[in-house]
């Protein structure tokens, strides 16, 4: 076994080929998906009380400070000239910059439950009481089931 082993991609000295994969990679993968975060919290947040403001901010926000980094480093990375001061900072910088990007994925779940928490104190145990709740009869059994069906048929044509 090599003593490092390393996964690049190999662009095969082709400049156009990377700064293809570069522009494609920032176009559909930082300023679309902000574009579509962007509008859709902002249609959501016109129609929202002032309260809900702060989440749908944060959700914004978020995204751009954990991706935006990573896709400017990646054109850093693509524009900086081979063996220069800005390649190698750049590199150092990749891993926190990668990690910071990944974070992402953990965000937007801390973010609801620090926004929602009075919402999440009254609903969890509501919801906890629902499940652990005994039927009383057979004719609420079934109503139970078929309701309980029937919502999530429609949950999931939604």
């Amino acid at each position: 076994f090599p003593h490092r082993l390393e996964c690049v991609v190999d662009y095969g000295g082709s400049t156009v080929a990377e700064n293809s994969v570069t522009a494609t990679r920032f176009i559909f993968g930082f300023l679309g998906p902000l574009v579509v975060v962007v509008v859709c919290h902002s249609a959501l947040l016109c129609r929202a009380t002032r309260r809900r403001w702060p989440l749908g901010l944060a959700v914004v926000v978020g995204f751009f400070v954990c991706w935006a980094p990573y896709h400017a480093l990646g054109l850093v990375l693509t524009m900086a000239a081979p063996h220069s001061t800005l390649l190698a900072q750049a590199l150092r910088a990749e891993p926190l910059v990668v990690g910071l990007a990944l974070a992402h994925s953990c965000l937007n779940p801390m973010l609801f439950l620090y926004f929602g928490q009075a919402q999440l104190r009254q609903s969890l145990p509501a919801a906890c009481r629902w499940a652990l709740k005994e039927p009383q009869s057979e004719d609420e059994s079934m109503v139970s089931k078929k309701s309980t069906s029937h919502d999530l048929v429609s949950e999931m044509e939604v």
